[in-house]
């Protein structure tokens, strides 16, 4: 049995917790605790995401901080020049015995 919602995956879990509780001589329980626990593991929730409205403050705020950080971003990119290597670059070259 494929569990499809929330609701059966709560039931999923309580009856494996009894299975697990249920005394360890009890026949037929160990199939049906993997089963269960196979299930469970396989049960992927998913999220229904609503648009935010358009007066919305806190939408407004992190659209306004992501496209700040999107600039500085690429004006560090601009000042910074990109870099081949790790090593450290000093007046005498890069390398690690320059000094730097």
């Amino acid at each position: 049995m494929a569990i499809t919602n929330a609701r059966e995956y709560e039931a999923a879990l309580e009856e494996a917790i009894a299975l697990m509780d249920a005394e360890p001589g009890r026949q037929g329980a160990e199939p049906r605790l993997m089963q269960l626990l196979e299930d469970i593991e396989r049960y992927r929730p998913t999220f229904s995401v609503e648009a935010p409205g358009r007066g919305d403050d806190i939408s407004a705020r992190a659209g306004e901080l992501v496209g700040r950080a999107t600039e500085l971003k690429r004006r560090w990119h601009e000042r910074q020049p990109s870099r081949w290597t790790s090593f450290p670059e000093g007046r005498d070259g890069i390398g690690p015995t320059t000094g730097v």
